[in-house]
């Protein structure tokens, strides 16, 4: 099964550079190959001596066209690495965009498998995607991508809205109901180089509806950025009032034009139910740090040594610390 698993994706990654080359010898419509490889070691500095392990956490292989000045498409493959068990880990290749664009002006509606907006602006003021997703993916307050259609209006150069309707399950699995996800987003740029994002969501399951709130504010120079957010999920399992809440801040100063030291600090919670001395979610609450220097060899490529720690706020949680090297390729 795996064998088959390899020769269809060898088939497809084939296809897609030949129908890339074959496109690039003319000069419309226009045509473009991208992809991303994110690497690492990691080293345990506390604990069990054995969880050190080099890493392929993600790669991704795509290709984009753009029919002309108002239609495009866009096809991501992507490898993942996920946990099974405490120490093990499991590969695995799915589908990540598989969307149809149209553009006018000011509108842009996207339909099919594609990127969601909700952690669209943190993830870019964060830039090291590569090192730790941002706070709203990495706690799973958000899907990456979502199967349904979104729409961006750019009202002026500092005032953007977008809207969705979503399945709401992801991209990694769908489910057939009757269930979908509704969000509304608003980009505001007061001064240039900040930027404000406020977004929604709800997604109702019977009695239970998931609501998830979130703000950023952010700011970033050539030699400085620094970025914060806030946010809140009510009905975290689909269970009334698991409510979680959490904030990351995050900063980053340039020591020379190729390299910068950077830190994060993100703080998960979980509210406590009536009736309850302790947050209901203790088990997964605490605090993540993590310090470091990058250095941005060109754009194509980033390397890391940085430090990554997990301190629990109490109940069966377990503290982790790791020393990193990572690096990120791209074209």
């Amino acid at each position: 099964m795996k064998m088959k698993k390899y020769i269809f994706l060898n088939s497809v990654l084939l296809f897609i550079l030949l129908i890339s080359y074959s496109y690039s010898q003319e000069s419309y419509p226009s045509v473009r190959t991208f992809g991303k490889i994110y690497a690492g070691y990691k080293f345990q500095v506390t604990g069990d001596p054995g969880k050190n392990q080099f890493e392929i956490e993600k790669a991704l292989l795509g290709y984009s066209i753009n029919i002309d000045n108002r239609f495009s498409s866009q096809i991501v493959i992507e490898m993942r690495q996920t946990p099974v068990t405490e120490g093990n880990t499991e590969r695995y290749v799915l589908l990540r965009n598989a969307q149809i664009a149209y553009k006018k002006d000011k509108l842009t509606i996207t339909f099919g498998l594609t990127d969601g907006r909700g952690h669209k602006v943190s993830y870019t003021y964060w830039g090291k995607r590569y090192l730790s997703k941002p706070f709203l993916l990495n706690y799973k307050y958000l899907n990456i991508a979502d199967v349904g259609i979104i729409v961006d209006y750019r009202l002026s150069p500092r005032l953007s809205f977008d809207a969705a309707v979503l399945n709401g399950e992801g991209h990694t699995r769908m489910v057939l109901d009757n269930r979908l996800l509704y969000a509304a987003g608003a980009t505001f740029i007061p001064a240039e180089g900040m930027t404000i994002r406020l977004y929604s969501d709800i997604y109702s399951r019977g009695n239970s509806v998931k609501n998830t709130f979130a703000a950023f504010a952010g700011y970033r120079n050539d030699k400085f950025s620094i970025g914060f957010e806030g946010n809140f999920k009510a009905d975290y399992d689909w269970t009334d009032r698991h409510n979680v809440y959490g904030f990351s801040g995050f900063a980053g100063y340039m020591i020379t034009p190729k390299v910068e030291l950077f830190g994060r600090y993100d703080h998960v919670s979980s509210v406590i139910l009536e009736g309850e001395s302790i947050p209901w979610n203790i088990d997964n609450d605490g605090f993540h740090i993590i310090s470091g220097l990058q250095y941005i060899y060109s754009k194509h490529m980033k390397l890391s040594i940085n430090w990554q720690g997990w301190f629990p706020s109490g109940g069966s949680g377990e503290r982790w610390d790791y020393a990193h090297l990572n690096a990120e390729f791209r074209f």
